[in-house]
């Protein structure tokens, strides 16, 4: 599977979930993380491989309505923007791995749940 760039949709259901006070302020740290992982595995600028400018990305990505999930829908979704985020060589152990960690294990799933019918049948990405 190729990274991609999430969708603002999918980036402000995450950070809404996540943090529902300052949700925007999140978005945006999301959205700039996940480009940033994306500019580093193809080493090229976003704005070129996807013609969208990075400003109207984001502004999208804290205008967007979030999206009412389950808490499965909403793990997987973490899953995505995880896998989404991580390609760039200060991922790991940075802030957004652990809270993306953290909100992963604050929804009290069982931790099967990737081999649930309910995993398999949510979005990977909205």
């Amino acid at each position: 599977m190729s990274a991609f760039i999430c969708s603002p949709t999918h980036i402000i259901t995450l950070a809404h979930a996540m943090e529902k006070k300052a949700h925007h302020v999140l978005a945006l740290e999301l959205a700039l993380e996940n480009i940033k992982s994306v500019e580093y595995r193809y080493g090229e600028d976003a704005e070129e491989m996807f013609g969208v400018s990075k400003t109207a990305f984001l502004m999208e990505c804290v205008t967007e309505t979030p999206k009412t999930l389950s808490r499965v829908g909403l793990y997987k979704l973490a899953c995505c923007y995880e896998y989404q985020a991580c390609e760039h060589e200060e991922w790991e152990g940075g802030s957004l791995e652990k809270k993306i960690s953290a909100f992963k294990r604050s929804l009290n799933l069982p931790s099967n749940v990737e081999e649930s019918p309910a995993y398999s049948e949510a979005a990977w990405s909205i």
